[in-house]
């Protein structure tokens, strides 16, 4: 069982649904490419783990000539593309899912070399003479977000303008590192005490996740009991490098201390009036 609950204890956020999933395109390099059988049991979705390379924001696929995907593609250019989160996995695991179609790879010779140039880089030593290349058109994008329950269509438009998180790249060290170092541990627990978690004893707080808008910590609870809270970064600020958001956490960290300390001294004040 799982909840999560806001900075101010109402219904979890996350950052930007359209910039998650840009980055979820811009950091994977593979995903299920499913398109619609054309022979046999035909219209009946086939999917397989596909590699793609970005050329300036499209995907291309290098798909061999007689394959399944190709021989779809041709007749029923239809089809979807899964992606999750190569690194988060369980409840802080996003996917994506871009719908759209399948079309050949129209270029010169000069952007064909350059399809295939970042074709190889994300999987070296692919047999040129026997691939095709294909783009995906995406019509549409749905999204699972972390710590949510259910998934949402993101507007297209939305999802064009947007840019992957400038934390993409980091995250995942930073969270690593953050679980790792006991005095990191120490204040996490106390920024969730700060947001209103009740840390009774055997209840554990650790960061899931940090981006550019703020971290997601866990709160596990017995019995399986799990809870995600958000918070937003400090002064609302937006953190494009690892000194920002480290020094957003610093900040956190240091009024959940402040707000301890205040609490404790009027605690005791009203224990033992003067």
């Amino acid at each position: 069982m799982s909840s999560a609950v806001g900075a101010s204890g109402g219904g979890g956020t996350t950052h930007g649904g359209a910039t998650l999933a840009k980055t979820l395109v811009d950091i994977c390099d593979s995903g299920c490419l499913t398109t619609l059988s054309t022979e046999g049991d035909e219209g009946i979705p086939f999917g397989t783990l596909c590699s793609y390379a970005k050329l300036d924001g499209t995907l291309v696929f290098g798909l061999p000539r007689d394959g399944i995907h190709a021989v779809n593609a041709e007749k029923q250019s239809n089809c979807s593309l899964l992606l999750q989160h190569p690194h988060f996995f369980g409840e802080s695991q996003a996917q994506a899912t871009l719908v759209g179609h399948l079309r050949r790879f129209e270029g010169n010779d000069v952007e064909v070399s350059a399809a295939f140039t970042a074709l190889d880089a994300a999987q070296p030593g692919l047999p040129r003479d026997a691939l095709s290349l294909y783009i995906l058109e995406i019509d549409r994008c749905y999204l699972v977000e972390p710590f949510r329950n259910g998934g949402s269509w993101i507007d297209l438009a939305d999802y064009n303008a947007a840019l992957p998180d400038p934390l993409r790249s980091i995250n995942v060290g930073l969270v690593e590192r953050w679980n790792s170092e006991r005095e990191n541990i120490e204040d996490i627990r106390m920024i969730a005490q700060c947001r209103g978690v009740s840390l009774d004893e055997g209840v554990s707080v650790s960061m899931a996740n940090v981006d550019a808008e703020g971290f997601d910590l866990c709160v596990l609870r017995g019995e399986g009991r799990t809870e995600f809270v958000r918070v937003p970064h400090a002064h609302g600020h937006t953190c494009t490098t690892e000194r920002d958001a480290i020094a957003s956490l610093c900040q956190h960290a240091q009024l959940a201390w402040e707000d301890s300390a205040h609490a404790k001294a009027g605690a005791s004040d009203a224990w033992h009036p003067r």
